[in-house]
């Protein structure tokens, strides 16, 4: 709204904006005093600033006003004081900022809890300018690289990154800007010179021209996966060195769940010598393809290993391979089934050429009894 006042703050004149904000019909308005509407501002010192505001800039300033009804609303008021004629006026241009106000407040509060959650977050938080300078960082970031707050705001990036040197790291939050967006593993300098692996997330905030980077310690998981790796490496010697022939394979069911087929995914050095058969012809193809004598029954005793996860041991003969085993099979996971075969062929061939040479006896000492 517009409105004219005197040096004693009356209502000269008023416009509809000011009427409809405060709720008043102009009539009414003209014969009032601005302190009846601002009720935070005093006669003495309006009419102080009144002649120190003569034909100076206007002046902008925030204060309350009260409507007809009695209910308050935020203004913003840039008042200008000036001669009109001979005599000095007021001219005031109002405007009602309760929506401003209340949009104020609820970034304040959200400002308030990204704050609360910065600060409480397990991972570290750094926001920084293009120039990889600290602006803000949290408490998990500050105890991580052993910096206080107020010394981390007088370094940069690159003074804690172990692995780029200051050019390669200008070069990539330049690739960040451009991108948006960056994840990737690094390792961090602490305060007290030692160094420790991190995962980084990093985001280019256009609107703030800044980037915010979350970053976690990932030396446990490193360690983990080392330890992983040296398990690995140990089981892996003893899946090539034992003398049992192993092999991992996945049932293959039908439409109605019932066993079909199944499917090599592992074998080891024992199972390939034992069978004859080279590893790649093994690995990833099915039972039939590779020995389509399989007798359905096997399929279906592996099935119930790998459905059910009951144990089974058996000897058997294979006759497309012409060998006899003995075979324990159990189930490592759900629809997967693994075998630990024993060659049992000489063990065998022994007991048949045994019963042969019983027989041959047993048929000799009947014809000498004759």
């Amino acid at each position: 709204g517009f409105e004219l006042l005197d040096e004693e703050g009356r209502y000269l004149q008023v416009n509809e904006a000011s009427c409809r904000t405060l709720g008043y019909a102009r009539e009414e308005l003209l014969g009032m005093c601005v302190f009846q509407v601002d009720p935070m501002l005093d006669p003495g010192e309006y009419r102080r600033h009144f002649n120190l505001l003569a034909d100076q800039p206007p002046r902008t300033y925030e204060t309350m006003h009260r409507r007809k009804d009695g209910t308050d609303f935020p203004v913003e008021v840039t008042v200008t004081v000036t001669h009109i004629g001979s005599h000095l006026r007021a001219l005031a241009q109002v405007r009602d900022i309760t929506e401003r106000k209340r949009a104020e407040a609820t970034l304040a509060a959200s400002e308030a809890r990204a704050r609360a959650m910065l600060q409480t977050a397990m991972d570290g938080v750094w926001l920084i300018d293009h120039e990889g300078r600290f602006q803000e960082v949290n408490e998990a970031a500050c105890r991580m690289v052993g910096y206080s707050a107020e010394e981390l705001r007088q370094l940069r990036v690159a003074d804690l990154e172990a692995q780029e040197n200051p050019e390669e790291v200008l070069r990539h939050l330049a690739r960040i800007r451009d991108r948006g967006w960056d994840q990737f593993e690094s390792r961090l300098r602490r305060k007290d010179g030692t160094s420790f692996p991190v995962d980084l997330s990093v985001t280019y905030l256009p609107d703030l021209h800044q980037l915010v980077a979350y970053f976690r310690d990932i030396t446990a998981r490193r360690q983990a996966e080392k330890d992983l790796q040296e398990r690995e490496a140990q089981y892996r010697g003893l899946f090539e060195s034992m003398q049992e022939g192993f092999a991992l394979h996945e049932i293959l069911t039908d439409e109605e769940g019932r066993p079909v087929d199944y499917r090599f995914l592992e074998v080891n050095p024992a199972f390939v010598e034992m069978t004859g058969i080279p590893r790649e012809r093994w690995l990833g193809r099915r039972v039939l393809e590779v020995l389509p004598g399989t007798e359905p029954r096997w399929i279906r005793e592996y099935g119930e290993v790998a459905l059910t996860g009951r144990p089974i041991t058996f000897e058997e003969e294979s006759k497309d391979i012409g060998r006899w085993y003995r075979v324990t099979a159990y189930q490592p996971a759900p629809r997967q089934f693994a075998v630990l075969v024993t060659d049992i062929t000489h063990q065998k061939q022994s007991e048949i050429e045994r019963a042969q040479l019983e027989r041959q006896v047993a048929r000799t000492q009947r014809m000498e009894s004759l």
